[in-house]
């Protein structure tokens, strides 16, 4: 089913002339609150549509992954929008614009998600049991919010 998903997700067509990324992270729990995990994603300026996703760390390392789900055409030409996080550091300056004011709406996708999903709740009692688990229910959020997105905009 993760499979279908995600090549739905694939399917969705982007303006190549102007594509602008905004990317940050948002942190949940896995387990207990003592295990954080970061949701990476990254989201297409003009659409809102989410391009990537993934799960991880506050590392670099965590940000290569998701640029690694980022199609090739796309990484080479679109322009970054972060924040002052020094993971994004390894973005490629020409093409990278650092500022809270750049990201808005990456930060309300999260609010949405916030206010969809209880385990994701900033102060909330509810956690993911397991990693897969957790990575079923982003990947379920994100191939609706997505669906929601196209079906209202004929993106």
């Amino acid at each position: 089913m993760l499979k279908k998903l995600n090549n739905a997700n694939r399917k969705i067509k982007l303006n190549m002339n102007q594509i602008h990324l905004e990317i940050d992270e948002m942190h949940s729990f896995v387990r207990s609150k003592d295990n954080k995990v970061w949701i990476w994603i990254a989201v297409d300026k003009n659409t809102g549509l989410i391009i990537a996703h993934k799960t991880g760390d506050r590392s670099d390392k965590s940000l290569k992954k998701l640029l690694k789900e980022i199609p090739k055409k796309v990484l080479d030409k679109c322009t970054f929008y972060t924040d002052k996080w020094k993971a994004y550091n390894i973005l490629p300056n020409e093409r990278h614009k650092i500022g809270k004011e750049y990201t808005r709406r990456v930060e309300r996708t999260f609010l949405t998600f916030r206010n969809s999903c209880a385990r994701l709740v900033r102060r909330g009692i509810r956690y993911s049991k397991s990693m897969e688990m957790h990575n079923i229910i982003i990947d379920l959020l994100v191939y609706f919010y997505n669906k929601d997105i196209i079906s209202k905009f004929g993106t």
